[in-house]
């Protein structure tokens, strides 16, 4: 007997799915015991995570679906007990569970290498189409595209203009039944009666196949990252990570800054019955006791989604230079700098005020 699980991070149930009798179902937690905060921690999530896989047997694949609006150390936190209870783990975005529920619901997928699926969601106002091409290693996520819906017609012309071989599936809600059934075009229509279902059984398909590579080969999505951004005080954000890259990642920054303060946003898209739009969740932030510093950005996305963020800074004692972002650049030491502290676990000095002491425990500070 193997057992599938798929869990939508945040969630009071989990949905597992047995391979030798093709059958899944649900183990649900009461709400009052778990009731959702305003604010969520990590010690919150992990309590709630752990409520909610008391109940269930183990696993020999789990999915974690992640909505994207938990900060990395509240991911990290549910990771760590859910790997107690499954042998394989793996966390994707929610943008991957609703592709790989279509792909492995459609009933007319492209046939040949290099033929693209275009995925339209339409919900209200706005379509969102989404490019993938089919490799020998399943399919690709190219690119993405928001338009209103009331240019619709116009946007096919355009995207027949792009991509010469290609199928394209309509994912849509009750509100839009109307809207999909007067379409002339023809192409393949998914109705969603329920969202946070869509994207659990799209867990559930992407843990057989994580599982058992060969069931879905030609089925599956090739794991990709949500994007990732650098925000320094109110100046425009920098990319750290693409939307859509390839796992595993790492990626090395150097930035020289006047700073006192800045963020690390992951970008998601939220889906409702009401509307598409396009958010950013703060996964990590500092605020710094100095004026000035010269900091190395070191991210790392593991095969399974799992994200590490390295943060070192170092205290400026001459003018700084001009703002520089380096993608995929080692983090060198300028001569024009001096290193205030040895940023290392073991380092100490007396002459630092206590913010700067506080931030002194690189590993334990400012890894997650």
């Amino acid at each position: 007997m193997t057992l599938i699980g798929s869990y939508i991070l945040g969630s009071s149930g989990i949905r597992i799915y047995d391979t030798k009798i093709k059958d899944a179902k649900t183990y649900w937690v009461n709400d009052d015991k778990v009731s959702d905060p305003e604010i969520w921690t990590p010690e919150l999530i992990s309590d709630k995570t752990k409520t909610v896989f008391t109940e269930i047997p183990k696993l020999e694949c789990l999915i974690i679906v992640d909505p994207g609006i938990y900060s990395n150390d509240c991911i990290n936190a549910a990771l760590e007990v859910a790997q107690n209870y499954s042998a394989k783990l793996k966390i994707i975005p929610a943008l991957m569970a609703r592709f790989c529920y279509v792909t492995s619901k459609t009933e007319n997928p492209p046939r040949n290498l290099k033929e693209f699926l275009i995925i339209v969601t339409i919900c209200r106002e706005l379509c969102d189409w989404h490019i993938l091409q089919l490799t020998s290693n399943g399919y690709d996520y190219i690119i993405d595209h928001l338009y209103e819906k009331k240019n619709f017609h116009d946007t096919v012309s355009i995207m027949a203009k792009r991509y010469s071989n290609y199928k394209t599936i309509l994912l849509y809600s009750k509100d839009d039944e109307k809207f999909v059934s007067g379409l002339k075009l023809k192409c393949e229509k998914m109705y969603v009666p329920n969202w946070n279902q869509m994207l659990t059984e799209g867990g559930l398909q992407k843990g057989i196949w994580t599982n058992n590579s060969l069931t879905g080969r030609s089925k599956d999505v090739i794991d990709f990252a949500s994007g990732m951004s650098l925000k320094i005080d109110d100046r425009p954000p920098l990319s750290l990570v693409k939307q859509g890259a390839k796992l595993p990642i790492k990626k090395k920054h150097s930035v020289f800054e006047d700073l006192r303060s800045f963020a690390i946003n992951r970008d998601y898209q939220h889906v409702d019955y009401d509307k598409i739009t396009r958010e950013s969740c703060v996964i990590f932030q500092k605020e710094l006791s100095c004026e000035v510093y010269k900091f190395n950005l070191n991210v790392r996305i593991e095969k399974n989604g799992q994200c590490f963020i390295d943060f070192q800074y170092q205290k400026q004692i001459f003018a700084a230079p001009t703002a520089n972002v380096a993608d995929n650049s080692s983090a060198q030491n300028s001569d024009e700098y001096a290193t205030a502290e040895s940023m290392s676990d073991k380092s100490t000095t007396s002459s630092l005020d206590n913010n700067s002491k506080a931030l002194l425990s690189v590993e334990k500070e400012t890894k997650i």
